[in-house]
């Protein structure tokens, strides 16, 4: 690293510790910003945000357990209809064109800013992968192992296993995607669908829904000078706030064991449940304008406390008091047009933190302080914030950092938290044939993983957790399932 890289780091650093973040933060951003840009070359590949390069060096950043790291799709079918090996190559070599980093690997450097994605031929045995049918009670212990192993790196970062049952009739198999996080976000992964996935005409699969995300994503709520001031001393504190008061949820400013494999377990809740929540919320409204505004995203929020108080109680551990129990809540930014990346796949999400209203005893009102944190959310900067300061600190050299920051910030969190939009009509993979029954997403995290995703008239509440610090996950996303669905006949009652 150049000599003045080190100086302006050592001076930023120092004026933090010195005079405090308020000062600092103007001193330290400006000159940080003026001696990266006047000392430093462009990176390797201008198209690569600091995200992609973090994720590219994952395991040199921050070292964690086998598969983590690695986006995971299961797509239920009915077993005579699993696809053939034949088909899936077909896809994905086209896949491999159209999207150049499912036809790459990472080159890993001495600098995050010199990684890059190198093409290389691509040797489709290696990615997709037929095995010899289990037993259909065994289906998801065969599931949960592949998630738990590594993508070898010296091949593109994606592999397709299909796996047939022994089981007569309608029994279902799966096919499992597996990709790893540094191919894209969630919200990229979701977009290039349509490369794998059609509807019962033939149609690409695609979301109508993106575009008015996107819509709302790039037109947050305006935010005064003191509101910018608050989300720029939130981003400059993240890593050094207070540990979570202990639970059963969670232990205290640690991350999950590397050595550890990860549980993947899901349940599933009834759209039709969860809008009836919603609708209900917003009749009994009033002159509550904020209430109002209910969001299906505020109720399952709702849900899901309800469920950890449950969850809680089942254990033997119930939650009393207020106490401190935060998730960050993953959100993928839409492209722009004119990015240089645009049309491709990348990484570009914020993590905002929130806390979460477990102490609320009522629904009403854990619902209400939900959509408080929700609004400060969406208004809040500190999420860019925080992206532009570790962008600072790719550019400056100081890569160790980045790990360090990661972690710490991941172990003052119980959870992360995304909701994803899924297909409103049953989808067919490869080939029409191959109709898609249910899904389940998971992605194993330093810390348990929530991952939401609608399909047709269903939801699904998918979870990857280290069984030592959810002793019964099973149980725990079925409380999620027993609030939504009592949630909503209590509605229903009072109704009529």
């Amino acid at each position: 690293m150049n000599r003045r890289l080190l100086v302006a780091s050592a001076c930023n650093f120092g004026l933090c510790a010195y005079y405090g973040v308020s000062v600092a933060t103007v001193v330290a951003s400006v000159a940080g910003v003026v001696v990266a840009v006047l000392t430093t070359r462009p990176p390797a590949d201008p198209t690569l945000t600091v995200q992609d390069r973090c994720l590219m060096n994952q395991e040199r950043l921050a070292p964690t357990t086998p598969g983590a790291g690695t986006m995971a799709i299961v797509m239920y079918i009915a077993k005579e209809n699993l696809p053939s090996v034949d088909a899936a190559i077909k896809v994905m070599r086209h896949a491999c064109t159209k999207f150049p980093r499912f036809g790459s690997v990472v080159v890993e450097t001495r600098n995050l800013e010199d990684t890059y994605w190198r093409r290389v031929e691509v040797d489709m045995a290696r990615h997709v992968v037929e095995h010899a049918p289990v037993q259909q009670g065994a289906l998801e212990e065969r599931i949960n192992g592949l998630i738990n192993t590594d993508l070898p790196r010296d091949v593109p970062l994606w592999r397709i296993d299909l796996l047939p049952t022994t089981a007569a009739g309608a029994s279902s198999g799966c096919v499992l995607l597996r990709a790893s996080h540094a191919l894209g976000d969630g919200l990229r992964l979701v977009g290039a669908a349509g490369e794998f996935l059609s509807f019962a005409d033939g149609a690409p699969a695609s979301l109508d829904l993106l575009a008015k995300m996107a819509k709302a994503k790039l037109s947050p709520p305006p935010r005064g000078v003191g509101g910018l001031a608050k989300d720029l001393v939130t981003a400059m504190t993240l890593k050094d706030i207070r540990n979570e008061d202990k639970t059963c949820l969670h232990a205290p400013g640690e991350l999950f064991p590397r050595a550890t494999p990860r549980v993947n377990v899901v349940s599933t809740v009834k759209l039709a449940d969860l809008k009836a929540i919603r609708a209900a919320a917003i009749h009994d409204a009033g002159s509550d304008a904020a209430a109002a505004t209910t969001t299906l995203n505020d109720v399952i929020l709702g849900c899901f406390v309800g469920g950890l108080r449950a969850y809680a109680e089942l254990v033997g551990e119930p939650i009393c008091g207020e106490p401190l129990v935060r998730a960050l809540i993953a959100v993928s930014m839409p492209s722009v047009a004119g990015a240089a990346n645009r049309g491709e796949m990348f990484n570009d999400f914020l993590l905002p933190s929130i806390t979460l209203p477990i102490g609320a005893t009522s629904r009403a009102a854990r619902l209400a302080a939900i959509r408080e944190v929700m609004a400060e959310t969406k208004a809040s900067r500190a999420g860019y914030i925080m992206g532009r300061m570790l962008s600072l600190i790719a550019k400056l050299g100081l890569d160790f950092m980045v790990g360090d920051t990661q972690n710490q910030v991941f172990g003052k969190h119980a959870f992360v938290y995304s909701n994803l939009p899924g297909f409103t009509q049953p989808v067919h993979l490869f080939e029409r044939t191959a109709k898609v029954e249910r899904f389940a997403a998971y992605f194993p995290n330093l810390v348990s993983q929530l991952l939401f995703l609608s399909y047709g008239p269903e939801l699904t509440c998918s979870l990857s957790t280290d069984a030592a610090t959810i002793m019964r996950p099973q149980a725990f996303v079925d409380c999620f399932a027993a609030e939504v669905a009592e949630w909503a006949a209590a509605c229903e009652l009072r109704r009529s």
